[in-house]
């Protein structure tokens, strides 16, 4: 109550005092009645005064609008009111300060290219960089929502959940066919608020990449192995068998044949090496013409001992590149039309278009569809490939593949299976 309620209180308690000594019983109940109807008006103004004051500290909770209180004196909550306006006032600022603080640092994590968000320890994710998106929700578009209702992967909602106990250290997750490696720390900032930040830093290329050394290292190893074993079994022979010379020079010749086999992948692991992480060439004027008129006279007699048919349609094309790199390329495709071809016929043209073109084509026994994305991998084996004329080391088309690349060209391959197969290479070409 107010003074001046206070003192009305006080006067009809007298006088109902009064009424009854004076053995008034009407002018006593009439004042009883008054005072019980004031006690009742003052006791619902009085829970609604608290009620709004429960609202106004609701709302500052919230960081809802706030309406401040209209001051008027007699008021017994006037001093609270007041002391809640004052905060409003200080909280105002210091919610204006951390909103600044907040855009601040969003803008600081946006910079970044790895997924960095920010949950409190109740799991409400306050700030997340533009790197999330990929990893969350479609359409979500809430505020201070939890990590459920943020992110879809149910392997990464895990590992959160775990880190609002305790710190993540390098732990791997698959989202959306990604791999990231985790991170979690906790951070006090203050005695009564902690946060955490959550790190997620994408390692797909790193771990495929490391997958594929692996697999590389394997295939070498094994590429040098089988004809390392020939050759000792060659030499266990020759030093205890009693052999003719013709016997003999058999021997020999498989062990020259194998060691030309591991010179032959010596010298493709050199140059895949050299090439496979490079970006530029030196580049010169390259006659294509000359260049497979040139390779096909150092094969003259693979062709003449397995009496193969050229067919050569050439026309003088010129670009800029790497003379040795492309003698190469050619040199690796044209081998393999060879060794796969049935012993009838190859044709090489070349003309120009849009693009210099080199077609290779043969009328071996070709690929199956499902094989013509592999063939350039590194060591990739087809079924029917251990029934090949002239062996190989495996490394002939994925050099081609790169070396046309730094070309900025590519290679087009058509085939079907048991109707031969067609190389198509396509470069930029200069005039002449």
């Amino acid at each position: 109550m107010n003074k001046r309620s206070s003192f009305l209180f006080f006067v009809l308690v007298v006088a109902t005092i009064v009424a009854h000594f004076l053995r008034n019983n009407l002018l006593f109940l009439t004042f009883l009645i008054a005072i019980i109807f004031f006690y009742l008006v003052e006791e619902k103004w009085i829970k609604k005064e608290l009620s709004r004051i429960s609202d106004a500290l609701l709302q500052l909770r919230n960081r809802e609008n706030y309406e401040k209180f209209v001051l008027v004196p007699y008021d017994p909550f006037v001093k609270v009111k007041n002391q809640l306006n004052n905060l409003f006032e200080e909280s105002n600022f210091l919610f204006e300060t951390e909103s600044e603080i907040m855009s601040s640092l969003r803008d600081t994590l946006n910079l970044l290219h790895i997924p960095v968000f920010i949950m409190n320890k109740k799991g409400r994710v306050l700030i997340a960089n533009g790197s999330c998106s990929a990893l969350k929700k479609e359409n979500v578009k809430c505020e201070n929502c939890f990590y459920y209702e943020y992110f879809y992967s149910l392997e990464l909602m895990d590992l959160i959940a775990e880190s609002l106990d305790r710190n993540v250290d390098n732990r791997e997750v698959r989202v959306g066919g990604r791999i990231y490696k985790a991170n979690s720390f906790h951070r006090k900032l203050n005695s009564e608020r902690e946060v955490v930040i959550f790190v997620l830093n994408d390692i797909t290329e790193q771990v495929e990449k490391e997958i594929m050394e692996r697999e590389f290292i394997s295939a070498v190893s094994h590429e040098l192995k089988t004809p390392l074993s020939v050759i000792s079994g060659v030499l266990d022979i020759l030093k205890e068998e009693q052999l003719t010379e013709s016997e003999k020079m058999e021997f020999i010749k498989r062990m020259e044949s194998n060691v030309s086999r591991m010179n032959g992948l010596a010298r493709e692991l050199l140059i895949l090496t050299e090439i496979r992480h490079r970006e530029n060439i030196a580049k010169a004027r390259i006659n294509l013409k000359d260049c497979i008129v040139s390779i096909l006279d150092a094969e003259k007699h693979f062709v003449k001992e397995y009496g193969f048919s050229l067919h050569l349609n050439l026309e003088d094309v010129w670009i800029l590149g790497d003379s040795f790199l492309v003698k190469e390329m050619i040199k690796n495709i044209v081998e393999n039309a060879l060794k796969y071809s049935k012993g009838s016929e190859v044709l090489i043209s070349l003309k120009k278009g849009d693009f210099a073109e080199i077609s290779i084509k043969d009328n071996g026994v070709g690929i199956d569809e499902a094989d013509v994305e592999h063939i350039f991998e590194p060591f990739y084996r087809l079924e029917h490939s251990r029934s090949r004329k002239g062996g190989g080391t495996g490394l002939g088309l994925t050099i081609a593949k790169r070396v046309a690349e730094l070309h900025k060209g590519h290679i087009t391959v058509r085939s079907t299976r048991g109707k031969g197969i067609e190389f198509i290479i396509q470069m930029p070409f200069i005039e002449n």
